[in-house]
């Protein structure tokens, strides 16, 4: 069985966490990851030591950096200097030089690699994260992608993820509005929620049995008000903290003192 993304090709630029954390999910369903990295360091978070904070270890002491390594499993690497010509032409090799093209010159390419993909059975998909930013102008620009389309089916899906603007702005632009099949809004977890979202991901991870106790759980609620992101960077760092300390169940007093040392947000 394929993977879902098989068969994309990304490059990564980013670097340190989310990002980084973003483009290691599309590696798990199966995308070709190509992290590209500076030639002076790479990514800094490569030489991201033990941080101690008060009395908090950031992340464990350890041979492995247990942060570069989560967020860039199963992804390539290569070094670029792209502040040197030379960087970026080898940079533009890896997908579509438009340097030099007009606009009309892009969308005709555009269209023509969007229809060699709906020949060789590739799906050809556009995410957009943090949507709310994005200008109305550049909105409807995004919307006439989708006049793209052969006659039984479109040639491009387009998601649009942001916060609740985001709605607002879709709203606004009637001929958007219009086009969007399918909408959600996720809101934030109640603590059954909560509770239940951290076991599933302890299941996933291959866990047999919670190691998140009642208290600790609770204070997680409280801090991140049930909101998914806020819930990850937290159960993450506690896991980290926990490893190092060799901990067998990740209790109040971790997740408080990652909280009082600022590591979360």
């Amino acid at each position: 069985m394929s993977a879902v993304l098989e068969g994309i090709k990304i490059l990564d630029l980013t670097e340190w966490m989310h990002g980084s954390r973003g483009t290691g999910y599309l590696a798990d369903f199966g995308a070709e990851v190509i992290k590209v990295e500076g030639t002076r360091q790479g990514d800094p978070s490569r030489n991201l030591n033990a941080v101690r904070k008060r009395s908090v270890r950031v992340l464990p002491s350890c041979k492995w950096n247990y942060y570069f390594e989560c967020n860039n499993r199963s992804k390539k690497s290569i070094a670029i200097d792209l502040r040197r010509k030379k960087g970026r032409e080898i940079l533009y090799q890896f997908g579509e030089d438009s340097s030099k093209m007009g606009r009309i010159d892009i969308l005709h390419r555009f269209n023509e690699v969007l229809y060699n993909n709906s020949k060789e059975g590739k799906k050809s998909i556009l995410i957009i994260d943090e949507a709310q930013f994005i200008a109305e102008s550049t909105l409807e620009e995004i919307r006439l992608l989708l006049n793209y389309q052969l006659s039984n089916r479109f040639l491009l899906t387009i998601f649009l993820m942001g916060q609740p603007e985001l709605v607002d702005k879709v709203k606004a632009i009637k001929q958007l509005a219009q086009r969007v099949e399918i909408s959600y809004f996720l809101r934030s977890f109640n603590f059954k929620e909560t509770t239940d979202y951290i076991f599933f991901r302890e299941k996933k991870a291959g866990l047999s049995k919670n190691v998140f106790s009642k208290q600790a759980i609770e204070i997680v609620f409280e801090h991140s008000n049930g909101i998914p992101r806020i819930i990850n960077n937290l159960c993450d760092l506690a896991l980290l903290v926990g490893s190092g300390e060799k901990k067998t169940m990740i209790t109040y007093e971790v997740i408080k003192d990652i909280i009082d040392d600022g590591a979360v947000f």
